[in-house]
């Protein structure tokens, strides 16, 4: 089973039931909601505000593949800028709420300053012209091979680059391409990449063998040479789905997009993940997304449910 295309299951083939409201076969590769620029174009054209520069989101309960409802409504329609709220159901039961914030980022609306904040810990040197290549001597590549029931079978819609100098556990670092070579990063696929980084958890497991910076390091070494000799895997049935004691479930997540991309996006962005704490089965975590300039491109605040997959996998016998 080939994994769905990624920019039919970021949202595209929406049915229309009325104003504001949309049913969509969320895909079993991964489930994401539409985008909110086609229905402010069609409902405020006056205002012209099609950009998403604020997200606030609440989980309440899993989505699945399947049909599910998705509905906008009119909070405040401002001059310059304005508020909806939208909300994810699935067989009558809400599963998500969110508000978002829409302006026209080509507008200026404000004062600038340069604060001259810098990393805390600087992350290592790359050229993004040797990354093409996949010949930076101080990364190396790792694409997740696609696992159909895989709780990181997103993640192989993506090619990582990862640093070959190890870093804080607390840390994950990457540069990131799409796998499909035609596809680009654009302003709508924010909210898939700032939820899209390997998992910070897995550093903190007794077993680096499971999916720390190690142990990716360790598999993409691998697949440089099996590219070498020509062996390139993207669908692994023989993967396993679930190849990590834990995994994280998203309770509330924040995103401040900070800056527009091309029309046409863009196909290489920095982001780097940070554990704030791990608690209680709960992680805080911090994602900011850059261009290959280094331009702050997206912020995200987010709070985690630490899952055990034993417990998962029993809950999933009794659905």
């Amino acid at each position: 089973m080939n994994p769905t295309p990624l920019p039919k299951a970021l949202g595209r083939g929406i049915k229309l039931i009325k104003k504001g409201e949309y049913d969509l076969e969320m895909p079993n590769s991964f489930s994401f909601g539409p985008t909110i620029k086609d229905y402010f174009e069609a409902e405020h054209v006056e205002v012209k505000q099609t950009d998403v520069y604020g997200i606030q989101w609440q989980y309440f309960r899993l989505v699945f593949s399947g049909t599910v409802k998705f509905v906008i409504m009119d909070v405040h329609i401002g001059r310059s800028s304005s508020t909806i709220l939208a909300i994810v159901s699935q067989k009558g039961k809400d599963c998500m709420m969110g508000f978002l914030n829409m302006t026209n980022m080509a507008l200026p609306n404000g004062l600038s300053f340069d604060t001259e904040w810098r990393f805390n810990s600087p992350p290592i040197a790359a050229s993004v012209s040797l990354l093409v290549k996949d010949s930076d001597p101080k990364w190396v590549s790792y694409q997740c091979p696609y696992h159909p029931e895989s709780f990181r079978r997103a993640q192989s819609y993506l090619k990582f680059f990862i640093p070959l100098e190890m870093q804080e556990s607390r840390i994950r670092d990457h540069w990131i391409t799409p796998s499909d070579p035609v596809t680009t990063f654009t302003n709508e696929a924010l909210g898939f990449v700032v939820d899209i980084s390997l998992p910070i958890l897995d550093n903190f497991y007794p077993d680096k063998s499971i999916g720390s910076q190690a142990a990716t390091i360790k598999a993409g070494l691998e697949q440089k040479r099996e590219r070498e000799v020509g062996i390139t895997k993207v669908v692994d049935i023989s993967s396993g789905a679930y190849y990590a004691p834990a995994f994280l479930s998203t309770l509330a997540t924040t995103v401040e997009i900070k800056k527009r991309l091309p029309p046409g996006g863009v196909k290489w962005l920095f982001m780097r993940s940070e554990a704030k704490e791990i608690k209680n089965g709960r992680m805080s975590m911090e994602v900011a997304v850059y261009d290959e300039h280094m331009d702050l491109v997206a912020l995200s605040q987010q709070l985690n449910l630490v899952i055990d997959i034993s417990r998962a996998m029993a809950n999933k016998q009794k659905l």
